[in-house]
C-alpha cells in the first residue's frame, strides 16, 4: 500500500491580494494538504495568517498554537469560538528584505460527516536573526464536507504580497499495479478565458485524479470529475489533453479540437418559462468568472398593471439586502429605497392588467461575485412600455455578505408569478 500525493491546483499571486481561495475542491481524496510560501505587505512587525472553510464566518473554530522566535523562548496561545484560525507566521514584511514564510497545512478526512481537524507547521527566518516557528492544532466544528478553503493575513487591511504561492494537494491511499487507462476527451469550450475540458474515464479506470494540459503553454490543472476548467489567455488557439493519474504514472487521451479563446462573455444557463412560476433559481454557479449578468424578459401573472420582484443570493432569506432606485414614467420621477430588507425590491414588470403580450426587460450586473473580501454589489437597468404608459428604472443593490455567490433566486413577490414566455439568461463575464 502506498500513499498518492496529487497536486490539485497552484495559485501564485501576480499582484497583492487580500485573500486566496480554493473552490470546488474534489471530494475524491482521503486528506488535503496545502503548502504555502507567503509574504505580507505590512510595513512593520510580524503577523500570522488565518483560514476559513466553506466561507464560514461563524464562531465555529478553535485552535492551540505553540511556537518560538529563537531569542525569547517559546509562546503558546489558545483560541476558542473564533471566526478565524491561526495557522502560523504569515511571512515577509514588505520593505525589510526578509524571506517569505514556509507553511504546511494538513486537513485529514475532509469529506467526512464529522468535525474537521487540522494541523500546521510554519517557519520564517528573518534577516535580523530572529526565527519564527509555529505549530498549530485546531478544529472546525461543522460536519459538512470541505469544498473550499480561503487563506488571508490575520491583521486587518494587510494583503498577501505578489509572489505569494499556495498549492493544494490531495492525498489518497492506493495499491496501483498498472498505469491508469487513458480517458476519452470531449469537445472543449471557451468560457471567457477559461477552457472547459470534458472527458469520459475509461470503463476499467480506477483513477481519482485527472490532469488537463493545454498546448501551447503546457498549463496544467487537476480535478476528479468532468469537466476540468483551466485558465488560459484570450485570443489564442489551444488544444488540450486529459490524463488519468495514479501513483505509478499517467496515461493521456488524444488531443482535443482546437479552439481560439475569444469569448469574454459566456452563457452559463437559460430558463424559458412555460407555466406560471413563482421563483426561478440558478444553482451551482461556476466560480471562474469575474462578474455575472442576468438578462431578463418577463411578465407577471398578478391582476395588476405592474408589480415588483426581488433577487436573493445563496438562499439567504435574512434582512441582509439594500436597494435604491430612480424611476420615471415619462411625466414624473420617483426615488425610493429598501434598506436592510429580506425582500429587497429590485425589478419591476408588467402584469396581467397591462396590454396583452407586453413584457418588461432588465439587465442585472453582479460585480466581483466570488470575491471573499467584499460585500456583493449590483446595478440594474429595467423598464417596460404599455403603449402610452410604462416605467423605466435604475437600481443599485448590495448583499451584506463576503461569501461567493453560488446561487441566484428571482422571487415573484407581488407579480405573483413569472408568466409563460418569460425568459431569464445568466452569463459569466471576464
Amino acid at each position: 500500500m502506498s500513499t498518492g500525493l496529487t497536486a490539485i491546483y497552484t495559485q501564485t499571486l501576480s499582484s497583492n491580494s487580500a485573500s486566496v481561495t480554493f473552490n470546488n475542491i474534489p471530494q475524491s481524496y482521503n486528506d488535503l494538504m496545502i503548502i504555502a510560501t507567503t509574504g505580507r505587505d505590512q510595513s512593520v512587525g510580524t503577523g500570522s495568517a488565518v483560514l476559513r472553510f466553506n466561507g464560514d464566518t461563524s464562531t465555529s473554530y478553535s485552535s492551540t498554537r505553540f511556537g518560538g522566535i529563537g531569542s525569547s523562548g517559546t509562546y503558546t496561545q489558545r483560541q476558542t469560538s473564533t471566526d478565524t484560525v491561526w495557522y502560523g507566521e504569515a511571512g515577509e514584511v514588505a520593505g525589510l528584505g526578509e524571506a517569505h514564510a514556509s507553511s504546511t497545512i494538513f486537513i485529514p478526512n475532509y469529506t467526512s460527516g464529522m468535525t474537521k481537524t487540522f494541523s500546521t507547521e510554519s517557519f520564517r527566518e528573518r534577516d535580523n536573526a530572529a526565527t519564527y516557528m509555529a505549530h498549530v492544532g485546531g478544529q472546525w466544528r461543522k460536519n459538512e464536507p470541505i469544498t473550499s478553503v480561503t487563506l488571508y493575513p490575520q491583521q486587518p487591511s494587510v494583503l498577501w504580497l505578489a509572489g505569494t504561492s499556495f498549492t493544494l494537494y490531495g492525498l489518497m491511499s492506493s495499491a496501483d499495479t498498472d498505469l491508469p487507462a487513458a480517458p476519452t476527451i470531449g469537445t472543449i469550450v471557451d468560457e471567457a478565458g477559461i477552457l472547459s475540458v470534458p472527458f469520459t474515464p475509461a470503463s476499467n479506470d480506477r483513477s481519482k485524479t485527472y490532469a488537463v494540459t493545454t498546448s501551447p503553454s503546457s498549463t496544467t490543472a487537476y480535478g476528479a470529475t468532468s469537466p476540468i476548467r483551466i485558465p488560459v489567455s484570450l485570443n489564442t488557439s489551444y488544444t488540450a489533453q486529459v490524463s488519468a493519474v495514479n501513483s505509478l504514472g499517467s496515461s493521456a487521451s488524444s488531443s482535443s479540437n482546437a479552439i481560439t479563446t475569444i469569448n469574454n462573455y459566456t452563457s452559463i444557463a437559460t430558463q424559458a418559462i412555460g407555466s406560471n412560476t413563482s421563483t426561478i433559481t440558478f444553482s451551482n454557479i461556476p466560480q471562474n468568472y469575474k462578474n455575472l449578468q442576468l438578462r431578463i424578459f418577463a411578465r407577471g401573472s398578478n391582476a395588476a398593471t405592474s408589480g415588483y420582484s426581488y433577487i436573493n443570493f445563496n438562499e439567504d432569506a435574512g434582512a441582509n439586502y439594500s436597494t435604491h432606485y430612480l424611476t420615471g414614467t415619462g411625466a414624473t420621477t420617483v426615488v425610493a429605497s429598501y434598506v436592510n430588507s429580506a425582500q429587497p425590491l429590485s425589478l419591476n414588470f408588467p402584469c396581467a392588467n397591462a396590454n396583452a403580450n407586453v413584457f418588461g426587460s432588465a439587465i442585472v450586473d453582479i460585480l466581483d461575485y466570488r470575491n471573499t473580501s467584499k460585500f456583493k454589489t449590483g446595478r440594474i437597468f429595467n423598464g417596460w412600455d404599455n403603449n402610452g404608459s410604462g416605467n423605466v428604472f435604475i437600481w443599485s443593490m448590495v448583499w451584506n455578505s463576503i461569501a461567493p455567490i453560488t446561487s441566484i433566486k428571482l422571487v415573484g413577490w407581488d407579480i405573483a408569478n413569472y408568466a409563460p414566455n418569460s425568459h431569464i439568461a445568466l452569463y459569466g463575464i471576464g
